[in-house]
């Protein structure tokens, strides 16, 4: 830490004590929302590949593709449960997740055509994730 940096926290722990513990509270809130999305989008990524491994192995009957995206898959069954959240909030945020990957993968990797009533249904999918989330109503 450099000396600038060192007195400016020393002075607001001196001199502003509650701003300092509300910008720690603050950050640390962040840190947790980065940490908690990080574990989201990492099971997303792992479930798509899963699928996406399996339906590369079943078009030439590639059997270790298959088995590996088995493997893939239940590696996301792992990973989403690390949040200790109430299970219906966690699948109802996580379904928004996977929805986003799901239909980016297709889009900018498999080059497909996504269709406007797909976008438009991602779109209700996030606000319905973003209900479950952050409690709008209640």
């Amino acid at each position: 830490m450099e000396l600038s940096q060192f007195l400016l926290s020393y002075m607001c722990k001196l001199f502003c004590p509650e701003i300092t513990l509300q910008l720690h509270e603050l950050f640390e809130g962040w840190i947790l929302q980065i940490k908690e999305l990080s574990i989201l989008l990492l099971a997303a990524l792992l479930e798509v590949s899963g699928d996406l491994l399996i339906r590369l192995g079943m078009r030439p009957s590639k059997y270790v593709l298959i088995a590996s995206g088995f493997i893939i898959i239940g590696s996301y069954g792992v990973t989403v449960n690390l949040l200790h959240w109430d299970f219906s909030k966690l699948l109802g945020v996580y379904i928004t997740v996977f929805a986003l990957i799901s239909i980016l993968t297709g889009w900018l990797i498999l080059r497909e055509q996504v269709a406007l009533s797909t976008w438009l249904g991602l779109v209700i999918i996030i606000i319905g994730g973003a209900v479950i989330q952050f409690k709008p109503f209640g």
